[in-house]
């Protein structure tokens, strides 16, 4: 008997939960509007000043990690496909802050747009209000290596996306010289 009910209630169970709405998981099973840590950054490939976007991409919670670790493993991924050698990025996804909080930027050589508002360079503070904010970073042309940390007042994570805007990157196709590519994740 205890066989019987106890082979019911799993029986049950299992219904209940193949019937029950659940939010599709995304990458790494992330559902898809859960703010994941770090922005994600596209690589590109040029000289101009709006250098055409590759296939490349990868996602980090600063800029130090371009220079670190991304900038060589996107030129390995880049070489044969790109004839260029100058490599830039663009990050986006969003500030996202729990409560009023003053954000502390350390910007170098690049551009900032935090909901389409232009930032500085340097080391500076800018208040907050609790919210979701759009931010974008593009590293200068013609300068030094970009680096940029985005930290809350206690040095937490601020800069975040989402699976379904990671997911949206991952399902594009980019071209580079003129073939198309699967963007690639780092």
């Amino acid at each position: 008997m205890k066989t019987f009910i106890t082979t019911a209630i799993l029986f049950v169970s299992a219904n209940l939960f193949a019937q029950a709405p659940v939010a599709k998981p995304i990458v790494g099973g992330v559902p898809p509007t859960q703010p994941v840590p770090g922005l994600i950054f596209r690589v590109l490939a040029g000289h101009a000043r709006e250098a055409p976007p590759t296939h490349v991409i990868f996602t980090a919670e600063d800029g130090k990690e371009w220079v670190g670790k991304y900038m060589e493993l996107a030129a390995n991924e880049l070489r044969g496909k790109s004839q260029e050698s100058t490599f830039f990025f663009v990050a986006t996804g969003h500030i996202i802050v729990d409560k009023d909080m003053e954000v502390l930027f350390d910007v170098r050589d690049g551009d900032v747009q935090v909901s389409g508002k232009g930032y500085g360079e340097g080391k500076y503070r800018q208040p907050f209000k609790k919210g979701k904010y759009p931010i974008e970073i593009k590293r200068h042309y013609g300068k030094g290596q970009t680096s940029f940390t985005i930290k809350g007042p206690n040095g937490e994570t601020v800069l975040f996306h989402t699976g379904a805007m990671l997911n949206r990157e991952l399902n594009r196709s980019v071209k580079v010289e003129k073939k198309s590519y699967k963007t690639k994740m780092l």
